[in-house]
């Protein structure tokens, strides 16, 4: 029966089942397994068992590994329907999350519909960026600071957003070639780990077996203690971060990266736009990558490009106050409304640099 039930379980857990069919099977299951086994026991086989097992040295062992099943299916079952919850590690709980909240226009950005016509005189912002411009971890689009910056500015301005998780810079440049409208305006996002394409040394990732990918691709526990208990998953993402640092501190890597940062200034000049930087530094400890960031705003600057630097507005901040929970490490709506307010200042033309995040507490 302990193995009847745990198969059951696994069965039932399996992901390409679809979520709708997932209790129908569940009880069809209960109902097959109580067809093999009652029938087949007298009420005195039945009686004899019991006896049996309230004398046995393992029936202890044995409640104890039903009431673990049971305690993971009661788990999983809640972890599937209740814990809708972004991450950074993109857990099956992730996952949950973008399926709730996430949506997308006809060209596949987290974004509402781009007006390719617009009245004479009106002038095109272009955000682009990756997942903290997509705004990850927001539930509502309208809390990322594209949209914010959208509402306070005044008539005569279109926001639309370039803007995929997982985007680097090389992935953002061909994102801006191909998009159907050129700006009047283009707000370049730029996150410390857009040099990830230039990291060479990947053995920070922690390799796993074909039974552990099946169990953390198909069950929400399994995912979740993987992804953010299991000790070397938890330690990888320090690893990762040093690797990134790395990469800014290596000249020939970081003049490749400078290399294709002046494409966007050039772009700029080309189609006769202004080019706004905005550089968010780690949510998780904004001090980490400052040296490394400083090399990209002195690149701008430079250039006579405007740059906000996030780092010197959240300097002091832990991370409690920026982030968007507790396993994710992406700004939260308050870091984008800050976002959204200095961009606009700057779009406007106005200081920018006493605006400030308020301190507030917050819990997480």
């Amino acid at each position: 029966m302990l193995v009847l039930l745990a198969i059951g379980f696994l069965i039932w857990g399996l992901r390409q089942v679809s979520p709708e069919k997932h209790y129908l099977l569940l009880v069809l299951y209960c109902f097959l397994a109580g067809a093999v086994l009652l029938p087949g026991l007298s009420r005195e086989e039945l009686r004899r068992m019991l006896k049996e097992l309230s004398v046995s040295r393992k029936t202890g062992f044995l409640f104890f590994v039903t009431g673990l099943i049971i305690a993971l299916f009661v788990t999983e079952i809640w972890m599937r329907n209740f814990l809708v919850m972004s991450d950074s590690a993109n857990s099956l709980m992730n996952e949950s999350w973008y399926r709730k909240h996430w949506s997308c226009n006809v060209y596949q950005y987290r974004d509402y519909a781009v007006q390719k016509r617009v009245p004479e005189g009106t002038k095109r912002i272009l955000v682009l960026g990756d997942s903290f411009a997509a705004g990850h971890g927001i539930d509502r689009l309208e809390d990322t600071f594209p949209q914010i910056l959208a509402r306070k500015l005044p008539p005569g301005f279109t926001v639309n957003t370039i803007a995929k998780p997982g985007f680097d810079t090389p992935g953002e440049w061909k994102a801006l070639n191909r998009y159907p409208v050129e700006p009047d305006i283009l707000i370049l996002s730029y996150v410390y780990n857009d040099v990830d394409y230039l990291v060479t040394d990947r053995s920070f990732k922690t390799r796993t077996s074909a039974p552990v990918r099946f169990f953390i691709s198909n069950y929400h526990v399994a995912s979740f203690l993987f992804r953010h208990l299991w000790t070397p998953v938890m330690s990888q993402s320090n690893r990762y971060a040093s690797a990134l640092s790395s990469t800014y501190k290596t000249p020939d890597l970081w003049k490749k990266q400078e290399q294709l940062l002046h494409d966007f200034v050039n772009y700029a000049k080309d189609k006769q736009c202004r080019l706004v930087l905005i550089v968010w530094p780690n949510m998780a400890n904004v001090s980490y990558f400052t040296d490394d960031l400083s090399k990209v705003t002195s690149f701008f600057s430079g250039q006579g490009i405007d740059v906000i630097d996030l780092s010197s507005h959240l300097k002091g901040r832990n991370r409690s106050e920026l982030c968007v929970n507790r396993f994710d490490n992406h700004p939260n709506e308050r870091v984008h409304a800050l976002a959204g307010e200095l961009l606009y200042e700057t779009c406007m033309g106005k200081g920018s640099q006493e605006i400030v995040l308020p301190r507030e507490s917050i819990t997480l």
